[in-house]
């Protein structure tokens, strides 16, 4: 039995020390002696291949070769420079990548190294599709392979783009930038008040798809432009407007007034809040939302007029202005009483009827009627 073994190693040995081609450089062009020539491809297969004839000699035409993807150098003198004909489109994400690659392999068929600037490529074989594969780690702009010094691919990672402007979020001070290969994003914020974040650094996404930026910048109203840049280069610029936006007051206005929470957008300051009430200035005081304050409302009493409509703006660090919204104290107020004729029928009009469960009117000494609200401001007796 170890004789048989030993037979059919040399047998499998000899398979690839004499399947060797007579082949020899002769000015320029791979001369064979024989009209068929028989070659052993990087994947072990044995090829027998004929030669163009010319003049009554043989030539191999090696560019012309339909496996040239499994050729290896036919000796230590017939050497061929390595070819990458075609390359998938590159992610910036990179990854495995299978492509085709010429003349892959030198005469004792070990694979030719190739590498790029940075690094040198590992290489496999798959059989399944008769391809090399190799990885290549995440990046943007030229990607270049070279074999000895000599290029044999130039081509790129795919182009970043932002089909949609970048989103700001002031209530956690962070801008999102969504698109694809996003790879080396940076951004440079210009604004009237520049904080310190001027060139903050972002979280980029496993995808590239999303990257996202924080900085003490955004978490203020404020008047801002943003340069985008992708993989060192100027994509394109952006501009904001963030002035604050008062929407309602929450809750209700009693006669007594107190602390009233205004919810809008872009309320944070960065210093301090103003406010006026009417043609009264008031206190306010921040939360830790941008889409919230708070605003000490005097009493009516204290505000001295009839206390409905009244206009409340805030100002942010002294120079940004809200729009004006109108609020009243919660109480009714009535505008007219009226007795229809001689009847015992009287109409009271006004407004802010719309808590009150009942009225009465006195029309005369211990003389009561009450009366109940109609679908208007309007009031009428129960008579």
């Amino acid at each position: 039995m170890k004789v048989i073994y030993i037979y059919l190693l040399l047998l499998l040995v000899c398979k690839f020390l004499f399947v060797k081609s007579s082949c020899s450089i002769n000015v320029g062009k791979i001369e064979c002696k024989n009209e068929f020539e028989t070659f052993l491809l990087y994947n072990e297969t044995v090829v027998n291949v004929k030669m163009d004839t010319n003049g009554g000699k043989y030539y191999f035409n090696a560019l012309e070769f339909p496996y040239k993807n499994l050729l290896c150098d036919l000796n230590i003198l017939i050497k061929f420079t390595p070819e990458i004909p075609s390359f998938p489109n590159i992610p910036t994400t990179g990854g495995e990548f299978g492509f085709t690659f010429n003349f892959p392999c030198d005469y004792k068929r070990k694979l030719k190294q190739i590498q790029t600037e940075k690094t040198l490529l590992s290489l496999s074989f798959d059989t399944s599709k008769n391809q090399f594969v190799t990885y290549l780690d995440p990046g943007c702009g030229p990607f270049n392979i070279s074999s000895k010094e000599i290029q044999i691919l130039s081509t790129t990672y795919e182009t970043g783009a932002i089909p949609n402007a970048p989103i700001i979020d002031d209530d956690k001070g962070i801008l999102t930038i969504q698109g694809s290969n996003l790879y080396n994003t940076s951004i440079k914020i210009y604004s009237n008040n520049i904080v310190k974040d001027t060139n903050p650094i972002g979280a980029l996404d496993a995808s590239h798809s999303s990257v996202t930026f924080s900085a003490e910048e955004f978490l203020t109203p404020n008047n801002w432009t943003i340069e985008v840049s992708i993989c060192g280069s100027f994509y394109k610029s952006y501009s904001y407007t963030y002035l604050p936006v008062l929407n309602k007051m929450e809750g209700v206005l009693n006669d007594n007034g107190g602390n009233m929470v205004f919810t809008g957008k872009h309320l944070r300051p960065k210093h301090n809040v103003t406010g006026t009430f009417g043609n009264k200035t008031i206190e306010c005081l921040t939360t830790n939302s941008s889409k919230s304050i708070t605003c000490t409302i005097p009493s009516r009493k204290n505000y001295g007029f009839l206390g409905y409509d009244i206009p409340v703006t805030i100002t942010i660090d002294g120079e940004y202005k809200s729009n004006t919204i109108r609020i009243s104290y919660d109480l009714p107020l009535i505008q007219s009483v009226s007795q229809r004729g001689n009847s015992q029928i009287f109409d009271v009009t006004g407004v802010y009827f719309s808590g009150v469960k009942n009225m009465t009117v006195i029309t005369g000494k211990n003389m009561k009627t009450d009366i109940i609200q109609k679908k208007t401001a309007t009031w009428k007796n129960l008579d």
